[in-house]
């Protein structure tokens, strides 16, 4: 008998054609690059949103700059 992590498969996972995922050809640096740059977008979409937010206070809502900032970061 040999150990689950020794197989080259993976039981139950299969690749994005339907084959079973072999653990030499899936995953790695390839997989992380996609989350990485997953994290680095939605920091973006973070600070864009918060920007946004202080102008929108500051201006329709007539806060004050110090005011809004302390609301957004709160």
């Amino acid at each position: 008998m040999t150990a689950p992590l020794m197989e080259d498969t993976v039981a139950g996972a299969f690749d994005r054609r339907g084959h079973p995922a072999k653990r030499s050809a899936s995953g790695g640096w390839r997989s992380s690059y996609f989350i990485i740059g997953t994290e680095v977008a939605e920091g973006f979409g973070y600070y864009g949103i918060e920007a946004n937010l202080v102008n929108y206070l500051t201006g329709s809502l007539g806060q004050s700059t110090a005011m809004a900032a302390k609301n957004v970061n709160t």
